[in-house]
């Protein structure tokens, strides 16, 4: 795998311009397929599904208990409401290749 070089992170616009770029595609075709791609990763997330690209990772959703917690000014005491949370976790594959680096 040819490592990417140049930028300092990787944006949705950066990643379709290297999609058309590699693939020989017109910036607005690259766009479509990236949209799709994205739309259909957020709506397994909002259903509560796990998303697992093989030799990249693991997208999941966590439910995190309600809890009591302070202001960070007042110190006054807040009840934190229940809420969902992405987790992820890496592949060994893409594990491996960052530490090789």
């Amino acid at each position: 795998m040819k490592k990417v070089t140049g930028l300092p992170f990787l944006t949705r616009r950066n990643f379709t311009n290297y999609l058309a770029t590699k693939q020989g595609i017109p910036f607005i075709e690259a766009e479509k397929i990236v949209k799709v791609l994205m739309n259909h990763i957020l709506h397994h997330l909002y259903d509560g599904q796990r998303i697992e690209l093989r030799g990249f990772g693991v997208f999941d959703t966590k439910k995190v208990k309600a809890y009591q917690g302070r202001h960070p000014r007042t110190g006054e005491k807040i009840a934190i409401p229940e809420r969902m949370k992405i987790t992820f976790k890496a592949s060994k594959i893409l594990l491996n290749k960052i530490n090789q680096a």
